[in-house]
């Protein structure tokens, strides 16, 4: 963050600096930062280099150019102490930190170039590869239909166009129809799709859902419900698994599935539970040396658990509807799977997995992760033992539960009645073992990230201006979020910590050249204005501008401080939730015993080549 983000700041603030030392004028201070000064110096050349409290930015102090002191603090000297500068001058400063910014993102971009970034696999596709009937959302929310499956798009399907802009990739398809302002007659999201499909081009009109992507914060982004066309790349072969009793290897390519070419990973997973029990014949390219082969696979698939049953419990509201749910899940040591129910199963305790209304069990005391050790004062230590408590309980009495929470302090709730309980059974998945590349290294040309970057910014620029569209000042990220985008990729790939930081630059470039007062664009403007008129603006309008502006630049970055916060609150909920569910599912494996699958043979001429 500090390298990254502040990095950027301090090329931005350098470009100003070293035009500004060019040109002959006054330097009074090199801050980044704002507020009150963390530490600095003061050079042999006059000038104070300073790191300030509030990492939100930064400033190169020019009186001659500006007076900012709300912000800046007082000069060393008072600008009519100083020669004028002329517009030429005047200008190549101001617009010195964006070019800076650009030049950095360039650099950037061809280090990119050489080193590569890792991309979802597909994303340099405008090929759909699956369509999702119900769209998936966050843990909890229910499911929409999906717009692009119900306005009849499928996997195959090449997009051409949104809205009349081309798509190259899956990135143009994301972009454009998450920065659409396209609108049916009622009022609802609107998004015209031009694709190829047979070699026959066509349009559609699809109705995105807003789909929230934070639950504390609000967002919601377009969103139509596809996937783009990925290579079926092998990552790996599971152990004793059907794909490697069948003989498939690491880097084998998977094409079709029966004789029905394969586009995505989830395309894939829904053919097995299709087929369920059959054997399936895989088509697949293995490459042998300089050159690749064309096999058939016959494997058979088998169902993997993947979840440990759960003991369920129903509330029923007066009009029959549920009031609340409760589920409680094994939770096995070190995370052996069995059935606690049967002797020689590991040890296992029974934590809530899922919670219904919490406000419903003694006003939110009952919390997801919390342990339950007893039911109507009988120890449980399975699923079974808590529907067989539960399901003794006498019509019309009173149920406790004993449990402890994450801190171990044991509390004991009552549950009102009527109920009904049950155990649902485990999640199941038809497998074979193969597991697929999700990612590749993608080589972009530094005009083509460039592109890309200052369209992308542009279009969300458009977008925010647009009455039209979903985007909104909130859905934008100050330094809070912005440092957490960086922090995480830097985790994943520093790679891709640099790819923002193009985007970041480009973004700064940008929007500093809008013509707002306070901002380089708006200076740019003021000098301009008097330029043309001859003479300098009146010192009391510049100062009142700039002083309304000011304050309401501050006052959004105190707002995107705030929302960036809560949003941060609100991916941390999801991640929590995430995280609790992930614990309960059990460690994929399969059997020793699975039915062995033919070894690979030569495919026949009649399966279907790869599409690229």
């Amino acid at each position: 963050m500090v390298l990254l983000f502040d990095g950027s700041i301090f090329v931005h603030e350098l470009g100003h600096y070293l035009a500004a030392k060019r040109n002959g004028l006054k330097v009074d201070r090199f801050s980044i930062g704002f507020g009150p000064r963390v530490f600095g110096w003061r050079g042999r050349d006059g000038v104070e280099y300073q790191l300030s409290l509030l990492p939100l930015g930064g400033f190169v102090a020019l009186p001659q150019l500006v007076d900012l002191r709300e912000l800046e603090g007082d000069p060393s000297t008072e600008a009519r102490n100083l020669p004028p500068v002329r517009y030429g001058p005047k200008m190549m400063v101001l617009v010195a930190g964006a070019a800076f910014n650009m030049l950095f993102a360039i650099a950037l971009a061809c280090v990119l170039w050489v080193v590569g970034v890792p991309t979802p696999m597909g994303f340099d596709s405008n090929v759909v590869g699956y369509v999702y009937d119900k769209l998936p959302g966050l843990p909890g929310k229910p499911m929409a239909d999906g717009p692009a499956y119900a306005a009849g798009l499928r996997p195959g399907d090449k997009i051409l166009a949104v809205d009349g802009h081309a798509v190259d990739d899956f990135r143009d398809l994301q972009t454009g129809v998450a920065l659409g302002s396209g609108r049916t007659a009622d009022g609802l999201p609107l998004v015209h799709l031009t694709f190829e499909r047979g070699g026959v081009v066509q349009e559609v009109d699809v109705k995105p859902v807003l789909q929230d992507m934070n639950s504390r914060a609000g967002d919601a982004i377009r969103q139509i419900g596809v996937e783009p066309a990925q290579k079926l790349a092998v990552a790996e072969v599971s152990v004793d698994s059907p794909a490697q009793r069948a003989g498939l290897r690491e880097g084998d390519v998977v094409t079709a599935m029966n004789g029905a070419l394969m586009l995505s990973f989830d395309q894939f997973k829904d053919a097995l539970a299709k087929n369920g029990t059959k054997p399936v014949t895989l088509a697949i390219l293995r490459a042998a040396g300089n050159s690749t082969s064309a096999l058939a696979v016959t494997v058979q698939p088998v169902p993997v658990p993947l979840t440990p049953p759960l003991a369920t419990l129903r509330f029923s509201a007066p009009n029959g509807v549920t009031a609340a749910a409760l589920d409680l899940a094994p939770e096995f040591a070190d995370g052996a799977k069995g059935d606690p129910a049967l002797p020689g199963t590991p040890a296992v305790k029974l934590v809530v997995a899922r919670l219904d209304e919490p406000q419903f069990f003694n006003d939110g005391l009952l919390q997801t992760g919390d342990v339950i050790t007893a039911i109507n004062g009988k120890a449980v230590h399975s699923v079974q033992d808590a529907v067989a408590a539960w399901a003794g309980t006498a019509a019309g009495h009173l149920t406790s539960m004993e449990f402890s929470d994450a801190d171990g302090q044991r509390s004991v709730i009552t549950l009102p009645g009527p109920f009904k309980a049950s155990v649902t059974p485990a999640e199941e998945r038809m497998m074979v073992g193969l597991v697929f590349q999700d990612q590749e290294i993608d080589y972009v040309p530094p005009w083509r990230q460039f592109d890309a970057a200052v369209a992308q910014t542009l279009g969300t620029l458009g977008s925010l201006l647009n009455p039209h569209s979903d985007v909104g000042i909130k859905m934008l990220s100050g330094p809070v979020g912005i440092g957490r985008v960086l922090y995480r990729f830097s985790v994943d790939d520093i790679r891709l910590a640099l790819w923002f930081t193009v985007i970041l630059n480009i973004n700064l470039a940008i929007l500093n050249l809008l013509p707002i007062p306070v901002l380089d664009g708006g200076h740019m403007l003021m000098a301009t204005i008097a330029w043309l008129r001859g003479r300098a603006l009146p010192v009391q309008v510049v100062m009142a501008t700039q002083g309304v502006f000011l304050v309401l630049i501050v006052g959004l970055m105190l707002f995107k401080l705030y929302q960036d916060s809560v949003r941060w609150m609100g991916d941390r909920d999801v991640e929590a939730e995430m995280m609790q569910e992930d614990s309960y599912g059990l460690k994929v494996g399969f059997p020793p015993a699975a039915m062995p699958s033919a070894p690979a043979a030569p495919v026949v001429p009649a399966l279907p080549a790869p599409v690229k």
